[in-house]
């Protein structure tokens, strides 16, 4: 019985972290692309908005480059936990199967993965006219 115990208490070693460090790259990325597309396209430039181009008194690029930064900052935050954790685990892993470890290993990876696309994201917020119609 208390073999059981310990096996059950070192497979559930900072799961939430952990978990943290895997989806916030993809999440954050999939939430600020449809943010930023939504906020440029489809919300600030429809032609019954009052001022195309400018949202509560803010430019369309203020709000892109602020959802950008903001998503950034967690998906770095992340990068960060997951050196920490990776570290961390790569000299003892508790977990079955060296789950944490593997775990904090694919949390650089998709950190570094996404966080590509979200900076791309700042490109046509600076280099882009807003809301300007197609013929």
């Amino acid at each position: 019985m208390q073999t059981e115990t310990r096996i059950t208490e070192r497979g559930s070693v900072g799961t939430g972290p952990l978990w943290f460090c895997v989806l916030a790259g993809p999440i954050g990325w999939s939430i600020q692309f449809t943010a930023d597309y939504l906020t440029d396209e489809w919300l600030s430039c429809t032609r019954g908005f009052q001022t195309p181009g400018v949202i509560w008194h803010l430019p369309t690029t203020a709000w892109i480059v602020m959802t950008n930064g903001f998503f950034v900052v967690v998906v770095l935050a992340a990068l960060a936990l997951s050196l920490r954790l990776f570290q961390r685990y790569r000299a003892s892993d508790p977990t079955t199967g060296k789950r944490a470890g593997f775990m904090a290993f694919v949390g650089i990876v998709n950190s570094i993965v996404f966080l590509l696309p979200i900076l791309m994201g700042f490109v046509p917020a600076v280099m882009l006219r807003r809301c300007v119609p197609t013929p």
